[in-house]
């Protein structure tokens, strides 16, 4: 809050950092560093979307199936669901 400059290596004694960046990858000029990191975050935000694609459809094949409806109706009878798989 005081905007005094406080080393890497203290920040990651006192764990504010997960980690630091190796010394090879800092003596880097700092454009291929960001165009690598841009790299990276094009590829996480791709993972993100197929991941949320793959979690929408798998809740549509879930909640179209008989086990979820015996599912449902069980855990308000409070009762153990018989699950067939269908």
């Amino acid at each position: 809050m005081l905007g005094t400059l406080v080393p890497a290596s203290e920040l990651h004694r006192r764990g504010l950092l997960v980690e630091l960046l190796p010394e090879a990858l800092a003596a880097l000029p700092p454009v291929v560093l960001q165009i690598a990191k841009r790299s990276v975050d094009a590829i996480a935000r791709e993972m993100d979307r197929a991941i949320v694609d793959m979690d929408a459809d798998q809740w549509i094949l879930t909640t179209r199936s008989r086990d979820f409806d015996d599912g449902v109706r069980t855990f308000f009878e409070k009762r153990m669901p018989k699950l067939t798989g269908d």
